[in-house]
């Protein structure tokens, strides 16, 4: 082939090596990021990057609105019975639900329970050798608080409701973040029973003081009546 017979593009040679012919200048690729092809492939993932984000914060909000629907305070009234294992409301002893002042149990209870419905009342009759048995009943899970925080090992199951004779001091102060500084760890009380039935909803429990252990069935089957009362 001839000088004469060779297309008319550029081409460029190297020493004694056969020609190279360049690509036609509408072949040569267009470097990447110029021009309007290369501004749409920079910013072509921006939509797809902003409904990635609308959908991230849609699914926290919603996460959110669901945990507050889900944690709202149970403000349903709690029903306190007329008697409790056969004794009727304290007369001779000092209620200890009765007093809502700043420092009462009634305020604290109130921080406690996270704003959920509770009440309670003492029953007994201490001057004719009685206990003296304090009742609470909660729209919340009472384990580890209020009166239950006190409770240790060993238990006796009446069916869904705990009873002990063991209190233990020093992790009930533990468990209201306190420094459990003097306090005794467990020790049996052979004057008390506590028992308590507790579920997320809904729970009660009894304390019982100047009490006995042939006492516990009774105040276990009391605690499942005022169960079936909520």
């Amino acid at each position: 082939m001839s000088a004469d017979n060779f297309p008319d593009v550029p081409f460029f040679t190297t020493g004694g090596r056969p020609p190279v012919l360049a690509p036609p200048p509408a072949s040569l690729p267009a470097p990447q990021g110029s021009g309007p092809a290369g501004r749409r492939s920079r910013f072509s993932n921006a939509p797809r990057a902003a409904g990635l984000v609308a959908a991230v914060i849609a699914t926290v909000l919603l996460a959110v609105v669901g945990w507050r629907a889900t944690h709202r305070p149970n403000l349903t009234p709690v029903v306190l019975p007329d008697s409790f294992a056969s004794y009727g409301p304290l007369q001779d002893g000092v209620d200890f639900a009765k007093d809502d002042g700043p420092t009462s149990w009634r305020t604290s209870a109130k921080g406690t329970l996270g704003g959920n419905a509770f009440d309670g009342r003492a029953f007994g009759n201490v001057r004719s050798g009685g206990p003296m048995l304090n009742v609470v009943v909660a729209r919340t899970d009472l384990t580890d608080k209020l009166d239950v925080a006190l409770a240790a090992p060993p238990y006796t199951m009446f069916g869904s409701v705990t009873c002990t004779q063991t209190v233990d001091l020093a992790s009930a102060a533990r468990k209201r973040n306190q420094t459990p500084k003097d306090l005794p760890g467990p020790r049996f009380n052979a004057r008390s029973v506590l028992c308590w039935r507790a579920t997320d909803d809904v729970s009660v429990s009894a304390f019982g003081l100047l009490a006995s252990a042939d006492l516990m069935p009774r105040v276990a089957a009391a605690v499942d009546e005022v169960w079936e009362l909520q």
